[in-house]
């Protein structure tokens, strides 16, 4: 979960069988506070558990959030950044992270 004013929003976890890929959002302007879940129309991260998410602060991506890495639905590793970003018309959007070469981080995921 990661917190952007208004909202709180939550992406990725584990349905109990699988991991999942949907992204929710709680507003929490006013109330009563509602879960929405939100649809995206292009690519979205693959589904994961066991990842970290942050908001950006600084630079271009200020206000984005980002997640990385954590576990996919073959208990892989995994060593993807994605970024999530509400437009001013309202609708979302996830743009995975540009590779600065072929370094990447390590694999990895937290339990």
């Amino acid at each position: 979960m990661v917190y952007s004013k208004p909202y709180i929003t939550c992406f990725g976890g584990h349905s109990g069988s699988e991991p999942s890929n949907d992204t929710w959002v709680l507003s929490i302007e006013q109330l009563p506070f509602k879960w929405q879940k939100i649809e995206v129309k292009k690519e979205i991260p693959p589904p994961r558990v066991y990842h970290t998410g942050a908001l950006c602060t600084t630079g271009k991506a200020q206000g984005m959030i980002v997640i990385f890495g954590g576990r996919g639905k073959n208990q892989d590793t995994l060593c993807d950044t994605w970024g999530l970003r509400k437009h001013r018309d309202g609708s979302w959007e996830w743009v995975k992270a540009p590779q600065n070469g072929d370094v990447l981080p390590t694999s990895r995921f937290q339990v």
